[in-house]
């Protein structure tokens, strides 16, 4: 409902175009221990705090055909806490994304990994834009 109260106000150009962008794989993409250290320095968190939250994301268990695995690399795909995690993540590299582009989009919304942007400078500008966003 959020989404949809923000799009009725919006009046787009002609000209506009609109763009959706996800990541793939997204949490097999987040680096656990640069977000550990973004959690650190942006949010009030007891330093005892930091090992647990580190656990829980590199930690996990699974079954496939009665075997019993440990997943040891990337975050746990089963843990409750690794879409809050993840968020953070995403929202670290938003701001940082954001501030450093050119060529700013006139609406971004962003749920998790997914975006709705209204772009305005054309084509070209957007492959550029979608080149800085993968480097």
């Amino acid at each position: 409902m959020d989404f949809i109260q923000k799009i009725q106000k919006i009046r787009l150009r002609s000209t506009d175009l609109l763009v959706s962008f996800d990541v793939e794989f997204l949490f097999t993409q987040v680096p656990i221990k640069n977000t550990l250290n973004i959690i650190k320095a942006s949010h009030e968190v007891s330093s005892d705090l930091i090992p647990l939250i580190k656990y829980c994301l590199t930690t996990t268990y699974f079954s496939y055909n009665n075997q019993f695995y440990e997943q040891t690399s990337e975050m746990a795909m089963g843990s409750p806490i690794s879409p809050v995690i993840t968020n953070i993540f995403m929202g670290h590299f938003e701001k940082e994304v954001l501030r450093k582009t050119f060529k700013k989009s006139e609406i971004w919304f962003r749920y998790i990994d997914d975006t709705f942007v209204i772009w305005r400078h054309g084509r070209a500008e957007l492959r550029k834009s979608f080149i800085f966003l993968n480097i």
